[in-house]
């Protein structure tokens, strides 16, 4: 009991703010007595980007131990002007928000009335007092200061603080990502006054010139368009040369050197080379592991009866992938997630997450799609017909890192699949899991539409979002049952799904 004990003080003063530390606030101080709140100290963000999303560091402030609340009164540009309120309307400052925390059976404690407690309130002030900026906002150029008002109170009694220029926010140029030659691949001749296409920057602050890194006594580069050609007096031996040069783009705000690689491919030939269209996969995640470095994470809202290491398990790829799959991913994995313990299952919540991506970089000249594989498999419908499971495919255009805060839409209806083939007609919208046999009170099963076991490709095009610069999918498995299902007679078997091989793609238009 005393472990147990000890466990739910230290939940509770990690996660609500209860006197048990002293690294969020000083000793316990009656500001009514002692003074106001004092010395309020923000992290300064140095060079952040124009327009772009901000996140601060929670502040340190003495408050005497009481939970503060925050607020933003003004924000001055370095001329020391006050703006108009349309900057704080981008701008949020956070406060202690209650939390629910669920125990786990082994940490129930009793309490001094003999009742079990289950569960624990409090106030959650991890990121008590943050400053969050959104994406897209009015932010430019140049220097900002913060002045915040603290508030305690305490048997009735209330302070504020006003702590002037209490954060400090520097902003400079948004710099380039992405710098486009359409086409790609273009043919410059000898002995004319040939020259590429003007390059195109999606994103970024314009105010930039150009540099040649390679190819300086080949090629020439306009230092304010970012156009090419080839040097006076240039010629081949062969009489057809391939250059892939290398541009940097150099802000003319701060001077930061942005170096882009691989964003034109030139022939420099005697006579005119017709290229074939290029087709570029911007991202193809292996899924090796569980971890944002190969391309996702997972989230585990309630694993019901599966062990959390058994959801979403790297398992062997789509085989029907494998003519897709660039040979550097040799370690390519499926995800898998097998619904069914002892013949029993309870309602399961689980997510994957995908690596967000920018489309910006390719919403010109350029057809774009998302593709990736998925098999559901053991699927038994319920008595009344229906699947006790399906796998369901979501976008979002403004996940930042927090999964609740994001909008999701499902867009299960607006895919092209083709079941166990790349040949022939796509069916819109993903197949109803199962083996399509049974009862149909929601219509959705088609029996010649059966994935039953097999790997379906689904593709979705991507041009309705190519001016998204923060587009995420996601993949979960959602449950149409409530309480437990038990497998019996070929009835009430969750199965077993699996997401192998999503990438995105570009292809010239």
């Amino acid at each position: 009991m005393k472990k147990n004990n000890l466990l739910i003080m230290l939940l509770l003063c990690v996660l609500f703010g209860t006197r048990c530390t002293e690294e969020t606030f000083t000793d316990n101080v009656n500001p009514g007595i002692e003074g106001d709140s004092f010395d309020l100290s923000y992290a300064a963000v140095i060079n952040a980007r124009e327009n772009a999303q901000v996140r601060t560091a929670p502040p340190t402030i003495n408050t005497g131990g009481l939970i503060p609340f925050f607020e933003i009164v003004d924000v001055k540009n370095g001329d020391g002007t006050v703006l108009d309120e349309t900057y704080l309307a981008d701008v949020e400052i956070l406060n202690a928000n209650s939390k629910i925390l669920i125990l786990e059976e082994e940490n129930y404690f009793v309490n001094a009335s003999g009742d079990t407690i289950k569960e624990v309130t409090g106030d959650d002030i991890r990121n008590l007092g943050t400053i969050v900026i959104d994406n897209k906002n009015k932010f430019g150029i140049g220097d900002y200061y913060f002045t915040v008002k603290v508030s305690t109170e305490s048997d009735g009694f209330k302070t504020e603080t006003l702590f002037k220029e209490a954060f400090h926010l520097n902003v400079g140029p948004l710099l380039v990502d992405a710098l486009i030659y359409i086409p790609k691949s273009q043919n410059l001749l000898f002995g004319e006054q040939g020259s590429t296409s003007a390059p195109v920057m999606p994103t970024g602050n314009q105010n930039v010139s150009f540099e040649l890194v390679n190819y300086t006594d080949t090629l020439v580069i306009d230092p304010t368009t970012g156009v090419l050609s080839l040097a006076a007096g240039y010629t081949s031996v062969t009489g057809q040369d391939t250059l892939r040069p290398r541009v940097n783009i150099i802000s003319k705000i701060s001077e930061e050197v942005v170096s882009f690689n691989d964003v034109v491919t030139l022939v420099a030939s005697n006579t005119p080379v017709v290229f074939p269209k290029d087709s570029i996969k911007f991202f193809y995640p292996t899924f090796q592991a569980n971890n944002v470095q190969y391309g996702y994470k997972k989230i585990v809202n309630d694993p019901g009866l599966v062990s959390t290491w058994n959801i979403w398990k790297q398992v062997a790829s789509s085989s029907l992938a494998a003519i897709d799959r660039p040979v550097e991913n040799v370690s390519q994995k499926s995800l898998s997630t097998n619904l069914v313990v002892g013949g029993k299952t309870t309602p399961l919540d689980s997510w994957i997450i995908t690596n967000t991506q920018s489309l910006m970089n390719y919403n010109l000249g350029f057809n774009l799609s998302a593709t990736f594989y998925y098999q559901n498999k053991y699927v038994e419908y319920m008595k009344d017909g229906r699947a006790p499971t399906e796998m369901e495919f979501y976008i979002s255009t403004d996940y930042v890192g927090s999964f609740e805060d994001a909008n999701w839409t499902k867009v299960n209806d607006e895919v092209n699949c083709w079941i166990n083939t790349h040949a022939g007609d796509a069916t819109v919208g993903m197949p109803y899991p199962g083996d399509q046999k049974g009862l149909d009170p929601n219509l959705e099963k088609n029996t010649a539409y059966n994935a039953d076991g097999k790997w379906v490709k689904c593709v979705l095009d991507l041009m309705p979002y190519k001016n998204e610069s923060n587009f995420t999918i996601a993949f979960r498995i959602k449950c149409n049952f409530d309480s437990e299902i038990v497998y019996k007679n070929g009835e009430g078997r969750a199965g077993t799904y699996n997401v192998s091989d999503l990438y995105y793609m570009a292809v010239e238009q």
